[in-house]
């Protein structure tokens, strides 16, 4: 039907000019001029509207971007009343905190959680997938605010003080911006993570967002900060069993004197935990250590 109608339109096109020449209007010349100006704009004009589903995509995916542009963060980064604590203990409180995603109100992620734990102790948790484990890692790092009660960083709600994807060698550094390069090698050795380091391409040059080894590096830089609270979400759930074993005994090291928080799903990483808290639906339903919970014959843990 197409070939039909570009057809039509050619010979149209040329009956037309031969009218005009055989009346002497126009010269073979200008008709001739004219015939490929239209033809050439039809099919310019065809393949335009070709394409308006696309263009129509392409608005739209235009119009999302820049709404996220323009969207202002509830968290402002830059306020200047927030206080800075020079030296953490690392005690940490929930108190009465309930959260919701803005993409899910509907769903309540965690109900009413109320927690201490103390600093220089090792605590787990552990529940099914949706249990808010990784939520209760989030509100800490404060990537969101709760939507109701308050989370104390050694009693100072941490929406009042002041608490990174680049190289591996910048994740490192991020620990302590001053640390000279055999300071760095040294503290991924203390890792067990200077060896497979090396043998990447670029090196310590390796971006860590894009490297399958992420998951490997991404403790070092906690060893040369120093820091007294450590948060390991699933630390080593992409590891094999041996290079699981390897980074297990450097962060047994680095976890000495501590607060560690940690979430995960194997034994080997939360069997020694000073406590372990067993999520489920967005409530704390158990908290004991190992030995505590695998007695128990109802519980939720065993």
């Amino acid at each position: 039907m197409a070939y039909h109608n570009f057809l039509c339109f050619v010979l149209m096109q040329l009956l037309y000019g031969m009218l005009l020449f055989l009346h002497g209007t126009n010269n073979f010349g200008d008709i001739i001029k004219a015939f490929f100006i239209l033809m050439m704009t039809a099919i310019a004009v065809a393949e335009t509207l070709a394409l308006t589903p696309e263009i129509v995509k392409g608005l739209d995916a235009l119009g999302m971007v820049f709404s996220i542009l323009e969207r202002k963060a509830i968290i402002n980064p830059d306020d200047h009343e927030l206080i800075i604590l020079a030296n953490i203990k690392g005690d940490i409180e929930f108190q009465d905190v309930s959260f919701k995603y803005s993409t899910r109100p509907y769903i309540c992620v965690l109900q009413n959680l109320n927690l201490k734990i103390p600093s220089g102790k090792t605590v787990a948790l552990v529940g099914t997938s949706g249990s808010g484990k990784s939520t209760m890692i989030s509100l800490i790092m404060r990537f969101y605010d709760p939507s109701s009660g308050s989370i104390l960083i050694d009693g100072h709600d941490i929406r009042k003080p002041q608490l990174f994807s680049t190289t591996i060698y910048e994740n490192i550094r991020y620990g302590n911006n001053g640390a000279t390069e055999i300071e760095i090698m040294k503290s991924a050795k203390v890792a067990n993570a200077h060896e497979f380091i090396s043998k990447m391409p670029d090196g310590y040059a390796t971006l860590a967002i894009r490297d399958p080894n992420y998951q490997k590096g991404k403790n070092k830089g906690a060893i040369l900060k120093d820091p007294s609270i450590l948060l390991l979400d699933e630390a080593t759930s992409t590891l094999d069993s041996s290079s699981e074993k390897v980074v297990q005994e450097a962060l047994t090291k680095v976890m000495r004197r501590r607060t560690n928080i940690i979430v995960a799903h194997r034994f080997l990483t939360i069997r020694d935990a000073d406590s372990i808290i067993v999520m489920h639906q967005g409530k704390v339903v158990e908290i004991g250590n190992h030995k505590e919970l695998i007695g128990s014959p109802r519980s939720l843990y065993a």
